[in-house]
């Protein structure tokens, strides 16, 4: 146990490539998440996504915030019917060797099916991993992603 903590508390080395997000829809459909994700798998993405390389270090990650919003929004996304349910980043941190990134909606989640897409980071490492919990209420639902499954459908009752 020891030995694993002590590999994923290293900071130049890290043999897990995941992500984890968890959605909290509230009662009035509004919602919020939180997605934390390795500060160096994130800036290898924005440099693959933008081309330049940012520093993601406590006193500079707030002036990187639109570009994480950007690779975020190409690479995270809720789908109802036709329309995209856009987010924006409201807060990013860096908590060691993570970055928890908030994010929020303007728009209310709906009631009907919606189909998520996750593929971060799944454009630089092959074994990347992708795991959301979804909360509304007292439902629960998880999802994984891959590389070979990079969308799934959810409902949430009322």
């Amino acid at each position: 146990m020891f030995l694993l903590f002590f590999i994923l508390s290293t900071s130049s080395f890290h043999a897990l490539y995941l992500s984890t997000c968890e959605v909290v829809v509230h009662d009035d459909q509004t919602w919020e998440a939180q997605l934390r994700i390795f500060f160096d798998d994130l800036e290898d993405a924005i440099t693959n996504h933008s081309g330049y390389r940012p520093n993601l270090v406590d006193n500079q990650i707030a002036q990187h915030q639109p570009a994480i919003s950007a690779y975020l929004n190409e690479h995270l996304f809720f789908v109802q019917g036709d329309s995209k349910i856009t987010f924006q980043v409201t807060k990013a941190i860096r908590n060691q060797d993570v970055v928890e990134i908030n994010l929020q909606s303007s728009q209310i989640w709906p009631d009907k099916s919606i189909l998520v897409k996750n593929n971060l980071l799944m454009e630089i490492f092959e074994a990347q991993k992708n795991v959301m919990v979804i909360k509304k209420g007292d439902e629960i639902r998880t999802l994984y992603f891959k590389k070979t499954q990079t969308e799934e459908e959810v409902f949430l009752g009322s």
